[in-house]
């Protein structure tokens, strides 16, 4: 039987889209080998590692964490997801939104906060829903590094930690594109698109972590 043009073409769409997944699905995989060695690396000096929970529906991903953390952590969550690189279409919508590898560490300290900020890049959704929130104690809100809006309340005696989360702005400003730090746990959340993190040494990211919780 001969094939019509037609036929062919979609003959012609159904390999490049099955070839693209096992592209994907391989690719993904190598990616999530190459940020839990990452995250070993950086997270190994504050306790043992632990797989943490499964991540829900289709999100590709993994979940480390640290139980019982050294001082000033107690105990640090590590999510990462990746992008739908299986799917062609999915990728490329998210491609155009903006959507990268992302990891989203939460901490919980050793010692409460007194001052509480959130630093985000202008426009940012979750700084809108912050100075919006009603409250006894509104945030101040005032420019930081780079693109970056910083919004803080709480004891004028901050001990430092603005300039601090500055100064962590200033060096890993390009990969972490949201932060904030609060009084209830986990009280330190980092939000980071992997491309531009994964370049830099884990262990000092982890470190300048600690000098910026102080």
């Amino acid at each position: 039987m001969q094939l019509d043009t037609g036929q062919w073409v979609v003959i012609g769409v159904s390999i490049v889209l099955l070839g693209w997944y096992i592209g994907g699905y391989y690719y993904n995989r190598r990616q999530a080998e190459k940020i839990f060695a990452w995250l070993r690396e950086g997270l190994t000096p504050w306790g043992e590692l632990r797989a943490g929970k499964r991540l829900s529906g289709m999100t590709t991903g993994g979940r480390v964490r640290v139980q019982n953390a050294a001082a000033p952590f107690r105990r640090i969550e590590a999510t990462f997801t990746l992008e739908a690189r299986e799917n062609l279409f999915f990728w490329l919508f998210n491609l155009l939104q903006g959507k990268r590898d992302e990891l989203v560490l939460e901490v919980a300290l050793r010692q409460m906060r007194v001052q509480e900020i959130v630093a985000a890049r202008d426009g940012d959704a979750e700084l809108k829903r912050v100075l919006a929130a009603p409250g006894k104690k509104p945030f101040q809100f005032g420019p930081g590094p780079r693109d970056f809006q910083i919004a803080r309340r709480g004891a004028e005696n901050d001990d430092g930690v603005q300039e601090r989360v500055k100064a962590f702005l200033e060096v890993y400003g390009k990969a972490v594109y949201r932060l904030s730090l609060q009084r209830n746990e986990p009280q330190l959340k980092v939000y980071a698109k992997l491309p531009f993190l994964l370049p830099r040494s884990a262990r000092a990211f982890f470190e300048d972590l600690q000098q910026l919780v102080g």
